[in-house]
């Protein structure tokens, strides 16, 4: 794919409806009645606009039918790794919660009345560019998470002189740090990865674990959920040798 196609693909999944809205009116969409309505006029127009554009890749998309979500992630190469079944007080359904695996990279969705009710990627992300090119590209820019060490640290000459070694890395080499992420795969997943893979990879043995939410939509309708303990639960349920990639060692 050209970077002129990435590009506009890009800017139409980024389309932000309300801020749009509130650029035209002036005016904040809190306040102001008219320029919300126009934001969900927009928002209803980019919708349809990023649906037809991931249909015709072949990509993930809102609104995307379950059977059809699971059809395109495995022809990506995700591998089932666990599916529990559950009851939605919400939907009156039986649903389903799905834990997946492919190359360094866990996802985890689960579905609501015949459609995906969330749906996450968790990751290592070792970037092969500076920061500023990988800042500049905006492969990142739906990625949530942090860098290895704070970010008042990761871009001194100090931090990499000093610490570079941690990761078996040539302490000259410039800014190779790793994302420690996540990212909402609803919508264009395989376009997202793709770019990523571009700038970088994904280390198939984390060297921290991100934030992780293998929940499902019922387990928070009870108060005392824990969600340590439920994620613990489906951890152990996988797969050792993804335990094991998924599981640092140590804690830098």
């Amino acid at each position: 794919m050209n970077n002129e196609l990435n590009t506009k693909i890009r800017r139409i999944l980024s389309y932000d409806a309300m801020q749009e809205a509130e650029r035209f009116t002036g005016k904040d969409s809190s306040t102001s009645e008219e320029t919300m309505n126009l934001g969900l006029l927009l928002h209803l127009r980019s919708v349809k606009t990023k649906r037809n554009l991931l249909k015709t890749l072949n990509d993930t998309f809102v609104g995307i039918s379950k059977g059809e979500y699971k059809m395109r992630v495995s022809d990506f190469g995700f591998k089932e790794l666990l599916r529990l079944d559950f009851f939605s007080l919400s939907s009156k359904e039986v649903e389903s919660f799905y834990i997946m695996w492919k190359d360094g990279i866990l996802m985890c969705y689960d579905t609501f009345m015949g459609k995906i009710n969330s749906a996450h990627i968790y990751f290592n992300y070792l970037q092969h560019f500076n920061l500023k090119t990988i800042f500049d590209s905006g492969v990142l820019d739906h990625v949530s998470g942090s860098w290895r060490h704070h970010e008042n640290v990761w871009l001194s000459d100090h931090f990499r002189e000093q610490y570079g070694f941690y990761y078996g890395w040539n302490k000259n080499a410039d800014d190779r740090f790793v994302k420690i992420g996540s990212l909402d795969c609803r919508e264009g997943l395989l376009f997202h990865i793709k770019n990523m893979l571009e700038y970088g990879e994904f280390l198939q043995t984390w060297i921290e674990r991100p934030f992780l939410w293998l929940l499902h939509h019922m387990d928070t309708k009870n108060p005392n959920y824990d969600y340590n303990k439920i994620n613990k639960e489906r951890i152990s349920l996988l797969p050792k040798e993804v335990i094991n990639a998924i599981s640092p060692k140590e804690d830098f």
